[in-house]
C-alpha cells in the first residue's frame, strides 16, 4: 500500500484498474466509479493515487495496531449492536503470487473460525457470509445494502 499512495499513475490509470476488476466479476461502471474515487486527475492527463502519504501512514499504523491484538480482540469495547459482513468467496491469486493462495486460505479459515465464536460469545455482534469475494460492495451493493438494512429495521428502537 505504502509503495502506491501519493504515486502519479499513467493516462490510462482508470481503464487499467477496471480492466483489472473484471477479473473480479466487478461491473466496468462500479470500477470506473472507484477507480476515480481512489485517484485524483493531475492537469496533464496523469492521476494521483489517494490517500495522500500522511493519511496512509495512519492507516498502516492502526492496521498494525489492530493486527497486533489479534483479528477480532479490537471488537472487545463493543457494547452495541454490530454487524460484520464476511466475504464468502476468496479473491483468485494475482498472476506470480500463487505462493500466497495457501496462506491467504488458511487466514481466511481462521478469521471464519474466530467470527464464528465471536459471534457466538457476543450475541450482539452478527456476523453474515456473502457470496462475494473482499471487494463485495462494488460486486454486490445490492446485496451487502440488503443485509445492513435488515440488521438496521432489526435494532431495538
Amino acid at each position: 500500500m505504502l509503495a502506491s499512495v501519493g504515486a502519479v499513475a499513467s493516462e490510462g490509470y482508470v481503464e487499467q484498474q477496471v480492466a483489472n476488476s473484471a477479473r473480479f466479476g466487478v461491473p466496468a461502471g462500479r470500477a470506473d466509479a472507484a477507480a476515480r474515487a481512489a485517484a485524483r486527475p493531475l492537469p496533464d492527463g496523469t492521476w494521483q493515487t489517494l490517500p495522500e502519504r500522511a493519511a496512509a501512514l495512519e492507516i498502516v499504523d492502526e492496521l498494525h495496531r489492530l493486527g497486533a491484538v489479534g483479528v477480532t480482540a479490537w471488537l472487545d469495547g463493543v457494547d452495541r449492536p454490530l454487524l460484520l459482513v464476511q466475504a464468502g468467496r476468496r479473491l483468485p491469486p494475482a498472476p506470480g503470487m500463487e505462493w500466497f493462495d495457501e496462506f491467504s486460505s488458511r487466514f481466511a479459515r481462521e478469521v471464519s473460525d474466530e467470527l464464528a465464536a465471536l459471534s457466538r460469545a457476543r450475541p450482539m455482534i452478527g456476523v453474515e457470509r456473502i457470496d462475494a469475494t473482499h471487494p463485495m460492495i462494488l460486486e454486490t451493493p445490492e446485496a451487502v445494502a440488503r443485509l445492513v438494512a435488515g440488521f438496521v429495521r432489526a435494532l431495538p428502537d
